[in-house]
């Protein structure tokens, strides 16, 4: 489809939504579906991001290569009322990817209310028999009510609002279901808010837009929405919907963690749908999680560091901090040297495999000077970071106007590291992405740049200690280069022509 049959297709979804939702007497839901009047959609810095207090506690999970992988994939499609086109495309793509990255797979389609119950108690026992690492994926129509999620089985009847709750498979049900198994990680993708699929309901107050963040995660989960919470997701025009389809494209890919895919997946179903729909994802774990395990030593190409070309200063940057895990092999390669940093002290991420997916903290400006020119690149000057943090002085903040907190900034809020004490995994905080949609600009860790003054080098962003209150993009700190801080670390530039090396495949 071209960009301007995307673009008239999008509007005219938009206009039809409004008008159907704003109607006097009627309210259209789908997972609480429909989009704002037009002119309330929200930008890239809409605080839907995940809040620390929506989560139980962090899990440090011990994961080895050889676990079990266990997935149920249910796509409705075929509804007596408002049938979709793609929902059972979609799990049959995702059958396909996901039993090529170990996964022993279950896919359901067009289940009726009974079913759907009866297949989530079966997948939470051969969860349990299994261990290792569970998967929940669905595809499908549903309803938000009193911020409950409900996933719609094809024999749905909702005639009034009280009837959700008996009509529809709750998420909570899955989610019990999984924590039940006590496997060490479970990971759910509700791809659940399309436009306009329901029967006319009353107006309530009960009824809300698009999926509900979740009160509590439990320990040990991922959990990944295909549209923010609040707005809708599209089934799309083609045999996917975009959700899915970016899913699909990314997870496959060897040695990205699943914060890169679910982040790629975010930038590419944006720039599918022009902005209208934008993933959302929140987390309880502590620890990395490939899809594919990475292979070798080469870190520079593509399928390890991800680059955001920047328009704001001509080059690319990477898209988030530099972790222990790129370190690592920096360290292995031999390009960077183990006095740069500082090992094995509380707060300092390095060695602790269960932190491999953290910053690297504790390192030097030497040893951030290191690893940029060994992955191609450089350290950024405060003016060119500054110019990604502010669209070149059009925003306040990367993601907008509104102040820092913890839905957009791992920072000081309820103590350190929102409430953690400590860094939190890159990209933790996508809605506080900047307009190239680079992650962390603000808090987690201060970023060294190549910028100097006198003796000293500039840091800047601030990081999970800095006061929210007082943090601006302005913020900046000089220290000397050979400090080793828990608070500090670092991410690169490099040329736009920047070429990666083959992948290890």
């Amino acid at each position: 489809m071209s960009s301007n049959a995307l673009r008239n297709s999008i509007k005219s979804k938009m206009l039809r939504l409004a008008g159907l939702l704003f109607s006097p007497a009627l309210l259209l839901l789908g997972l609480g579906c429909g989009p704002k009047a037009p002119n309330g959609l929200r930008s890239v810095g809409a605080r839907d991001g995940p809040r620390v207090r929506g989560i139980s506690r962090i899990k440090r999970v011990d994961l080895r290569k050889n676990d079990e992988r266990t997935a149920l994939l249910i796509g409705i499609s075929r509804y007596e009322e408002r049938p979709l086109s793609n929902p059972v495309n979609d799990v049959e793509r995702m059958r396909a990817v996901l039993a090529d990255v170990g996964f022993d797979v279950v896919v359901k389609t067009d289940l009726n209310r009974r079913q759907f119950k009866d297949t989530v108690t079966e997948f939470g026992a051969r969860l349990k028999a299994n261990g290792g690492v569970g998967l929940f994926f669905y595809s499908g129509h549903g309803v938000q009510l009193d911020g409950e999620n409900y996933m719609l089985p094809r024999d749905f009847n909702l005639g009034t609002v009280a009837d959700a709750e008996d009509e529809g498979v709750s998420l909570a049900r899955v989610v019990n279901a999984m924590e039940a198994a006590k496997n060490p990680l479970n990971l759910i993708f509700l791809d659940a808010c399309r436009d306009a699929p329901i029967s006319p309901l009353t107006r309530s107050s009960n009824l809300t837009k698009g999926l509900a963040k979740p009160k509590e995660l439990p320990e040990g989960f991922w959990l990944a929405f295909a549209a923010a919470p609040g707005h809708p997701a599209l089934d799309g025009e083609g045999e996917l919907s975009p959700y899915t389809a970016a899913l699909a494209e990314n997870i496959p890919i060897r040695g990205r963690r699943i914060v890169d895919v679910l982040m790629q997946t975010r930038r590419s179903v944006k720039q599918a749908t022009e902005g209208f729909q934008q993933p959302w994802y929140e987390f309880s774990v502590d620890a990395p999680f490939y899809f594919r395990e990475p292979l070798g030593n080469d870190i520079r190409s593509s399928d390890r560091l991800i680059w955001s070309d920047s328009n704001e200063i001509g080059m690319k940057i990477l898209a988030k901090e530099v972790t222990v895990d790129d370190y690592r092999v920096c360290v292995d390669d031999g390009a960077c040297q183990t006095k740069h940093f500082r090992s094995a002290i509380e707060g300092c991420n390095w060695p602790a495999e269960q932190r491999a997916g953290h910053p690297m903290n504790c390192v030097n400006w030497f040893g951030a000077r290191d690893f940029c020119k060994w992955a191609g690149g450089r350290l950024p000057t405060i003016d060119e970071w500054l110019a990604e943090a502010t669209a070149s002085g059009a925003r306040s903040f990367p993601w907008g106007e509104e102040p820092v907190d913890c839905s957009v900034a791992v920072v000081a809020e309820q103590g350190g590291g929102c409430g953690t004490a400590e860094t939190w995994p890159p990209c933790s905080r996508p809605n506080g992405a900047s307009i190239s949609e680079v992650c962390d600009l603000i808090g987690n860790v201060w970023e060294w740049t190549s910028t100097s003054d006198g003796d000293k080098k500039v840091l800047v962003g601030g990081g999970w200690n800095s006061r929210r209150s007082s943090l601006e993009v302005s913020s900046r700190a000089l220290r000397h280069p050979t400090l080793r801080s828990r608070y500090h670390g670092f991410r690169c530039v490099a040329p736009m022509n920047l070429s990666a090396r083959p992948s290890p495949l």
